[in-house]
């Protein structure tokens, strides 16, 4: 029963993801890219195709 186990677990990207909400109301037209790229700005160690993850789950 491991997806049971699941449900239980605190989620890792928390912090990142209220980061890339917080970018992506602030410029509505940027894409994972861009928000990478900001991110990246901010001093924020993150691979791209994270971010891309994180923004296809957010639906933005």
């Amino acid at each position: 029963m491991y997806w049971q186990k699941r449900f239980e677990r605190k989620n890792p990207n928390e912090e990142l993801e209220t980061l890339i909400l917080k970018i992506r109301n602030d410029n509505k037209d940027f894409g994972y890219r861009r928000i990478y790229g900001q991110l990246r700005k901010q001093g924020m160690n993150v691979n791209h195709k994270k971010v891309q993850r994180i923004v296809q789950k957010l639906k933005i």
